[in-house]
C-alpha cells in the first residue's frame, strides 16, 4: 500500500529543524553524524517553493557559522568562496539584466551558497583525526537508515503493508518503480537513482570504519552494514548508478594498488554465488544486459525518441547548437527559459513549473559557465591527487570525491559531495603529524560554546 507526499512530510521537516538546531546550540560537532541523512532525506514542505531539509538545513548551518563561528569556517578557505561568490554575484547580475526569469535566479544564488555553507561546516568540522572519524560514521549511519527503510519497503510492497514511494507531487502522487519484475528500492531517498550512491558511499564509509574499531559488535555491525548497503544499492537499478561505480573503480584502479587486492576477491565471490545458482545468474545477467541496452537505446534516440522525458537531451542538444553556452553560462537560473523558449512547452518549463536537469555538467555549465565546471570538476580532480597517499583514509576519501562527481555527470549528488569534498579537504590540509588513531567512536566531545 504505497502512498506519496502526507502530514509526515511536515512532521519529518520538523524533526529535522528541531534537531539541526539542538546540536548547534549544544554539540555542534555531533552534527556530523546526522548531516549526511538530512541532506539525503527527502521530505518536502511547501512555501513559495518546495522546501526540503537539503535547501533548509545548510541555509542554518551558514547564519550558523557567519553569526556563532564568526566565519572562521569560510576565511580557511576564502580563496574558494571568494571566486565562487564572485561568479555567482556576475551570473545573477547578468540573468537580472536580461529580466526573462523573475526571482529565479536569486534562488539560484541561494542553492550555491547552500552548497558552500555544506562544505565550510564539514571542512572546519573535520580539521581534525575525531571529526574526520565521526563524519565517517554519519555516512555509515545515513546509510544504514536508508537500507533499512529499503528493506521494509521490500517486504511492504510483497505484503501489502504501507511505505512511502517516490513522491511526485503534493496531491499525494506517487510512483512505485519496477524493473523486469522487480521491486526498485529508493529508501527514503526521493528516487531510486539518488538512493544508489546514498548507500555506494555509506558502505565504503563502514568497510573503512571496521579498520579502525575494536573486535565485537560495532565492527559485526559495520561489516553487515556495508554487505547489505552495497546489495541494496544494486537494487536501484540505475543505470547511471552503475555506470557512476564502473567509473570510480575504474578511476581508482589507476591509482591505488590497494583495490587491484579487492576486486579480483569481489568478482571471485560474486562469480561463486552465481556459478552456485544458474536461475539466479540468469536473471542478473539478463537485468544487467537489458539495463545497459535499454538506456544506450535511450540515448542513441535521444530528440527522436517517441517520448523524450530526459530534460538532458535537450540541454546537450542546445549545447551542441551554442557551444558557447556552456562556456559563458546563460546568466544565473535562465536554462529553463531558454530551453523553454527553443523547444517549447514541456522542455524547461511545464506551465509555471521547473523542470531541472539531473546532470550537474549542464546545470552548473548553464549557471555559471567553464568557471563553474573547473571549480568543481578540475577543482575535484586536484583535490584527489593531492590526498596523502600513506594511510587508508585517504584511499577511502578519494574513492568517495569520484564517487560522487562521477555520479553528478548523471544525477544531482551535490548536496552529499559538498559534505564529501569538505572532509577531503578538512584532511588534505591536516598537518602530517595531527593523524593519531580516532576514538572508535569519536566519542570526544567538544567543550559547549558555539564553536566547533
Amino acid at each position: 500500500m504505497p502512498f506519496g507526499f502526507s502530514v509526515l512530510d511536515y512532521v519529518g521537516f520538523a524533526l529535522c529543524l528541531i534537531y539541526v538546531g539542538y546540536e548547534l546550540l549544544y554539540r555542534p560537532q555531533r552534527l556530523l553524524y546526522a548531516l549526511p541523512f538530512i541532506l539525503t532525506f527527502y521530505v518536502i514542505v511547501p512555501f513559495g517553493t518546495l522546501l526540503t531539509p537539503s535547501r533548509v538545513v545548510p541555509l542554518v548551518l551558514l547564519a550558523w557559522m557567519v553569526i556563532s563561528a564568526r566565519g572562521e569556517p569560510f576565511r580557511r578557505h576564502l580563496d574558494v568562496f571568494l571566486v565562487v561568490i564572485t561568479l555567482s554575484i556576475v551570473s545573477v547580475l547578468a540573468a537580472l539584466m536580461i529580466a526573462d526569469s523573475g526571482s529565479r535566479p536569486l534562488l539560484r544564488f541561494l542553492n550555491y551558497a547552500t552548497l558552500l555553507s555544506i562544505f565550510a561546516f564539514a571542512a572546519y568540522g573535520c580539521r581534525t583525526p575525531k571529526g574526520l572519524t565521526m563524519a565517517m560514521w554519519g555516512l555509515a549511519i545515513c546509510a544504514g537508515l536508508h537500507g533499512a527503510y529499503a528493506l521494509y519497503q521490500i517486504v511492504a510492497f510483497e505484503t501489502g503493508l504501507p511505505f512511502r514511494a517516490i513522491v511526485r507531487g503534493l496531491s499525494g502522487r506517487f510512483d512505485v518503480a519496477q524493473a523486469y519484475g522487480l521491486f526498485r528500492v529508493n529508501g527514503l531517498a526521493s528516487e531510486p537513482k539518488r538512493l544508489g550512491y546514498v548507500l555506494f558511499a555509506g558502505a565504503l564509509a563502514s568497510i573503512y570504519l571496521t579498520k579502525s574499531v575494536s573486535p565485537g559488535l560495532h565492527r559485526t555491525a559495520l561489516r553487515t552494514n556495508a554487505i547489505i548497503s552495497f546489495a541494496l544499492s544494486f537494487l536501484t537499478m540505475s543505470a547511471s548508478y552503475f555506470a557512476a561505480v564502473a567509473v570510480s573503480i575504474g578511476g581508482m584502479l589507476l591509482m591505488s594498488s590497494r583495490l587491484w587486492r579487492i576486486v579480483p576477491v569481489g568478482v571471485a565471490v560474486v562469480g561463486l554465488a552465481l556459478f552456485a545458482s544458474p536461475d539466479l545468474a540468469s536473471r542478473v545477467t539478463d537485468l544487467f544486459a537489458d539495463t545497459v541496452e535499454d538506456r544506450f537505446e535511450e540515448v542513441s534516440a535521444g530528440l527522436d525518441a517517441v517520448r523524450v522525458y530526459r530534460q538532458e537531451f535537450y540541454a546537450e542538444d542546445y549545447a551542441k547548437a551554442h557551444p558557447l553556452s556552456l562556456v559563458t553560462g546563460l546568466g544565473m537560473g535562465r536554462y529553463n527559459n531558454v530551453l523553454n523558449e527553443e523547444y517549447g512547452e514541456g522542455v524547461g518549463l511545464v506551465g509555471n513549473m521547473l523542470l531541472p536537469l539531473n546532470s550537474q555538467i549542464f546545470e552548473i555549465g548553464f549557471d555559471l559557465g567553464l568557471p563553474g565546471l573547473l571549480i568543481l570538476y578540475g577543482g575535484s580532480v586536484a583535490l584527489i591527487l593531492s590526498l596523502k597517499t600513506d594511510r587508508k583514509l585517504s584511499f577511502f576519501l578519494k574513492f568517495l570525491v569520484l564517487c560522487v562527481v562521477a555520479q553528478s555527470v548523471f544525477v544531482q549528488s551535490l548536496y552529499l559531495g559538498s559534505f564529501i569534498l569538505g572532509m577531503a579537504v578538512a584532511y588534505a590540509n591536516m598537518p602530517r603529524g595531527a593523524w593519531a588513531p580516532p576514538d572508535p567512536m569519536g566519542r570526544t566531545v567538544m567543550p559547549r560554546k558555539l564553536t566547533i
